[in-house]
């Protein structure tokens, strides 16, 4: 049997469904980058962006630091994660560092032992990079983060109360549930272990009367 050959079209469904992958990953983060040297009509700067964008599909590009600050203030909703460059971070990291929508600083630098120091006074850089694939694997983590911090789980009484006592309580709830959330995203549960975790919720609930169904996608 002759072996088929990837067509044109299957290239197409491919780059189609990375795109909506990159969409779904990063609905919730916005993604700047800030080099006073951008060109978006010179050819490097087409690559670097097209490279950026095989991980989010979306990136704003800023040559002026004030714009791009004006622009960061402007921001409620979204995380961000910004790509910044080694001529501006000295001055630019410390007026926008405590910006809470700021999630992760990533400086791209051809000088990485010069920044590394310095770097280190701030904890929102998670690093400083000399390539640009290294500047895409680490947003790609990066975004990944983002959206699992954006996931919320809440545990609400069935009784419609909440004590005194249950007050005192919520920061270690809160300490539960963000464990809870890491297990729920980074295992993967197989067939009989969602079997298993059903049968001990029907038993704990039996008394409720109520079936609670569990599955996989």
């Amino acid at each position: 049997m002759d072996e088929q050959k990837p067509t044109a079209s299957d290239s197409s469904k491919s780059a189609v469904v990375r795109r909506l992958d990159n969409v779904r990953m990063a609905q919730n983060v916005l993604v700047i980058w800030l080099d006073s040297n951008i060109d978006d009509n010179s050819a490097d700067c087409q690559h670097m962006i097209t490279q950026l964008q095989h991980v989010v599909n979306t990136i704003n590009t800023f040559a002026d630091a004030d714009q791009c600050r004006d622009f960061l203030t402007k921001i409620y909703n979204e995380k961000v994660v910004m790509i910044m460059s080694d001529t501006l971070c000295e001055n630019f990291v410390p007026l926008i560092h405590d910006i809470m929508q700021i999630d992760t600083i990533l400086i791209f630098s051809e000088n990485k032992t010069k920044y590394e120091r310095w770097a280190k006074d701030w904890c929102k850089i998670k690093g400083i990079f000399t390539e640009i694939s290294s500047i895409c694997e680490a947003l790609k983590q990066a975004v990944r983060q983002c959206e699992q911090n954006s996931i919320s789980i809440s545990f609400v009484s069935t009784n419609g109360d909440i004590s005194n006592e249950n007050l005192d309580q919520l920061d270690v709830s809160f300490m539960y549930t963000q464990i809870l959330k890491e297990i729920i995203l980074t295992i993967k549960f197989k067939q009989e272990h969602i079997k298993e975790f059903s049968d001990y919720c029907c038993e704990q609930s039996s008394s409720s009367h109520r079936t609670t169904s569990f599955g996989t996608t």
